[in-house]
């Protein structure tokens, strides 16, 4: 079911960094009619809705609950990156701006904390906006992500995690080989299932079972390693791996 307009309100004045009070103000209002906006217990006029939508810079049917714009996506792909970047505090990317980050540095774009102010950022103005299309608008043309991003049933936390899946899959197309697609032909199920199992493989299975799935993946391995020498070479080697992993023999 689609959040009540009155979340929405509440929620994207908030990454707006506006108080009621201020949005009061631009409105023209009370601050009381902001609060009871948002908390569902007055219903605001059509006109009222398009001023709050035109300050706030998001759609009415997104306000209202009913479904999302692009725009609005892009807002919160753009605050997510601002609060998480560029955070004196911060200590590291969540995986949004991970993926955000390693695609940017892949297609040889700049930064957006390098290509505009904190203000502009935060303004998100029509520079920013079109940056953000140029970058990930492919999110808005590729399934499946093209239709699912745009249903009113999502939350803001499923809208970034959808958004971060969509470009590290676009992030690992554009950087496929050959060898890469041998990999997944052969080996791709089994790690699957031991990344998504392994917890429970090590902790609830038998010892049997933990045996069948090692033969297997073991199985899957070889058949790749057999089929390895016959494959070209990748052309962009920028990735070494440790010396304490190119001997074999565990001691």
């Amino acid at each position: 079911m689609a959040k009540s307009a009155s979340n929405r309100i509440k929620e994207v004045r908030e990454i707006r960094k506006i108080s009621q009070k201020d949005l009061a103000q631009q409105l023209k209002t009370s601050q009381q009619a902001i609060s009871l906006y948002e908390k569902g217990i007055r219903e605001p006029k059509i006109e009222m809705w398009e001023k709050i939508a035109h300050v706030l810079r998001v759609t009415i049917p997104y306000l209202q609950g009913i479904s999302y714009d692009e725009d609005d996506i892009l807002i919160f792909v753009n605050a997510n990156y601002f609060e998480i970047r560029l955070n004196p505090n911060f200590i590291g990317d969540d995986n949004l701006t991970f993926e955000i980050r390693k695609y940017i540095e892949l297609i040889g774009e700049s930064f957006p904390e390098d290509k505009f102010t904190v203000e502009e950022l935060a303004a998100f103005n029509n520079e920013v906006k079109a940056y953000w299309y140029k970058v990930i608008g492919f999110i808005f043309n590729e399934e499946p992500y093209k239709n699912e991003l745009l249903s009113s049933d999502l939350s803001k936390t499923e809208i970034l995690n959808i958004v971060a899946e969509a470009i590290k899959e676009k992030r690992l197309e554009l950087t496929e080989t050959e060898i890469s697609q041998k990999f997944v032909s052969i080996c791709g199920d089994d790690f699957y299932f031991w990344e998504n199992n392994k917890e429970n493989l090590m902790r609830f299975a038998s010892k049997k079972d933990i045996q069948e799935a090692i033969n297997h993946l073991q199985q899957s391995l070889k058949a790749f390693s057999d089929e390895l020498n016959d494959l070209p070479e990748n052309k962009n080697i920028t990735f070494k791996v440790p010396d304490s992993f190119k001997n074999s023999d565990k001691q």
